[in-house]
């Protein structure tokens, strides 16, 4: 890039963040009860919904990377892994919790990883690229029961998601002939003891919580605020910029849209992201310097590729669309209740097996080192 574009792609960015902070700050002087009301409702639902489901995974799985914990998965899928993605065994771990646990808890088990020495920066900048998704939780109960009425349309994202993800990966990771990090050596890996690790693994946690949510407030704030000002109305508008901007508001406007394009661009908030989740993940890896710009690049690319299938899949085979329910409030809190319940049991599954792996490793170390001293 040249110094006068560049100079230019500066002057958009400042353009841009003065405009989003002047019609924050004049909707909150001028709406200030909706604003205020809406702000509110954010939070609540964050220490609902989000909180309690991702505080116990943030933790765990920070453990699960300090502890070394799913060393056999490493090894079971370190061949087809790296075959595939052209990634160290390491890079499992991040991509699977990411997979199943959603978007902060891949994020921060790269950093964990790149952090205890598993992964080069290069390799960590890929992984997060890699492991930055939804889990199906949320994906399957939430969008396919509680928004979408029809688990067939929740199953039929989550699917997309996976196989764009794994294109993406094969288009722009293991097509990439040259290798930055081929001869950059990992940072120094650390040996942390159980306190320590479950000490740091709380404290980090609380902080990527506290990020997660901050983020999801504020871009929601961004839209209503938008909408306020503007007297924003029109549905297809409305559900493009929360597509954009916050990725849960996002797919629930997308599913409210209907038909394939609503399912469409609710796949595309599924696979991308969203504006939030991307600034979730640059204000979790900072810290250890390392960049997301592969990241945005690799969730744009398998956004759209997610939405592509999901439209045409609609297009062919209706039953996946989404359907008018009999009884909103009653399937919304059934719903609600059993994403939450399907997630930690999903987790409190692979936690129970790392450590119960954990425990039988000990024992035969133990034993090793007693049969030695005889």
């Amino acid at each position: 890039m040249t110094r006068k574009k560049t100079r230019v792609f500066y002057f958009f960015k400042l353009l841009l963040m003065f405009s989003v902070v002047t019609v924050v700050v004049y909707s909150m002087f001028v709406y200030t009860e909706e604003m205020t009301e809406h702000v509110c409702g954010t939070f609540i639902t964050c220490a609902s919904d989000v909180l309690p489901v991702l505080f116990p995974f943030m933790v765990v799985s920070a453990l699960i990377i300090k502890m070394h914990l799913l060393s056999p998965a490493e090894r079971l899928f370190s061949r087809p892994f790296r075959k595939f993605f052209n990634l160290p065994s390491a890079s499992v771990t991040p991509f699977f919790l990411g997979f199943l646990c959603s978007f902060p808890v891949g994020v921060t088990s790269t950093v964990e990883s790149y952090k205890n020495g598993l992964l080069t920066k290069n390799e960590a900048e890929e992984t997060m690229a890699l492991s930055n998704n939804t889990g199906p939780g949320f994906v399957v109960l939430l969008t396919g029961i509680t928004l979408a009425h029809n688990i067939g349309t929740g199953i039929l994202i989550y699917i997309a998601e996976i196989v764009s993800s794994f294109m993406t990966g094969a288009i722009i990771i293991r097509k990439n002939d040259i290798r930055h990090g081929r001869f950059e050596t990992a940072p120094k890996r650390k040996r942390t003891n159980v306190g320590q690790a479950i000490a740091e693994s709380i404290s980090g946690a609380a902080v990527s919580c506290g990020t997660v949510v901050s983020n999801v407030v504020f871009f929601s704030l961004i839209s209503k605020a938008v909408s306020q000002t503007f007297f924003v109305t029109e549905k297809k508008f409305v559900t493009l910029m929360s597509v954009f901007l916050e990725f849960s508001e996002g797919v629930e406007a997308a599913i409210a849209l209907g038909g394939p394009a609503g399912v469409a661009l609710a796949a595309f908030a599924v696979c991308s992201g969203s504006l939030s989740v991307l600034c979730q993940s640059t204000a979790i890896a900072s810290a250890t310097g390392l960049s997301v710009k592969r990241t945005v690049y690799y969730k744009f690319v398998q956004g759209t590729i997610g939405a592509v299938i999901c439209f045409f899949v609609c297009l062919i085979f209706p039953v996946f669309l989404p359907k008018v329910p009999k009884n909103t409030f009653f399937a919304n809190t059934f719903a609600k209740a059993n994403a939450n319940a399907a997630n930690t049991a999903i987790y409190a599954t692979i936690a129970a097996g790392c450590m119960i792996y954990a425990l039988i490793h000990i024992i035969k170390q133990r034993k090793n080192i007693l049969e030695l001293n005889r």
